[in-house]
């Protein structure tokens, strides 16, 4: 997974190391987003 490609870098910044750590900051970050825009 790299999303630094995604707004610039902003989203994610470059990504390094295992799934677990970047798939916690997703849901943490990303998900609430997401469902909050839907409504």
């Amino acid at each position: 997974w790299d999303a630094s490609y995604i707004d610039e870098g902003r989203w994610a910044g470059p990504y390094f190391g295992h799934h677990a750590p970047y798939v916690c900051k997703y849901r943490d970050i990303h998900i609430p987003v997401a469902a909050d825009a839907e409504e």
